[in-house]
C-alpha cells in the first residue's frame, strides 16, 4: 500500500530567520543545523554535542522539534530526511531550511525512521530532484511536493525490520570504514620504516 506524505504527516516550514543564524550567549532555545547531521543522515549525538542557542525571533511552539517527527532538508542538491528518535534536552527548532514531518495521529501507523528510510529511497529521491525547482538561488523542493511524495506503507512489524536492516548496514558500512582506516594507517607505517631503514 502507497501513501503520500501529505496523508501520513502533518507538514511545517521551519522558522524563518533573517539573515545568518548567529549564536546568542542569552539564547534560550536550540536549533538545528545541516553540521549537526552526520554522513549517515542521523544526528551527531544529542547527548554532549554543542547546538547554537538563539532568542527566536517569533513565537517558536509550530517550530519545535520533537521525538517522533522527522526533518526533510528541503533546500540544496541532496534533500533527505532525519528521524528524531531521542528527546532533546532544551527546546529545538528547525529552521526554514527543513520541512517538520509529524505522522497524524488518525493516520496509517508510520515509524519515523522507517519514514525517513522511505524518504531517503533512490525513488523517492528521483521523484524530488526531478520536483525541485532550479534557478539563480539555491535548489528548493516545495511543500506540495512533499506532500504529494507517495511512499510504501507496510504494516508496523514490516518497517521494525526495515529499520533494523537499515540500522545494520550502516553499523556494518561503519565498520568497515573503520577497517580501512587502520589498514591505511598500519601500511603507511610500514612504508615509513621502510624509508627510514
Amino acid at each position: 500500500m502507497k501513501k503520500n506524505i501529505g496523508e501520513l504527516c502533518e507538514i511545517q516550514l521551519g522558522m524563518q530567520f533573517r539573515g545568518r543564524i548567529e549564536p546568542e550567549t542569552d539564547g534560550t532555545h536550540a536549533v538545528i543545523m545541516i553540521r549537526d547531521i552526520g554522513p549517515d543522515r542521523r544526528f551527531l549525538a544529542v547527548d554532549g554535542h554543542e547546538r547554537a542557542l538563539v532568542l527566536p525571533p517569533s513565537p517558536p511552539e509550530r517550530y519545535l522539534v520533537h521525538e517522533g517527527d522527522v526533518l526533510f532538508l528541503a533546500r540544496g542538491q541532496v534533500n533527505y530526511a532525519v528521524p528524531i528518535t531521542t528527546k532533546f534536552e532544551r527546546p529545538t527548532i528547525a529552521p526554514s531550511f527543513f520541512f517538520i514531518l509529524r505522522p497524524r495521529e488518525d493516520a496509517t501507523t508510520v515509524l519515523p525512521e522507517y519514514l525517513a528510510w522511505a524518504i531517503n529511497r533512490p525513488e523517492a529521491q528521483e521523484y524530488l530532484q526531478q520536483k525541485a525547482r532550479r534557478g539563480s538561488h539555491m535548489p528548493l523542493v516545495g511543500k506540495a511536493d512533499v506532500q504529494t511524495l507517495p511512499v510504501p506503507v507496510p504494516p508496523a512489524a514490516v518497517q521494525e525490520h526495515v529499520v533494523a536492516l537499515d540500522r545494520l548496514a550502516r553499523q556494518e558500512r561503519e565498520l568497515v570504514n573503520r577497517v580501512a582506516d587502520l589498514n591505511l594507517q598500519r601500511i603507511r607505517a610500514a612504508c615509513e620504516r621502510a624509508v627510514n631503514r
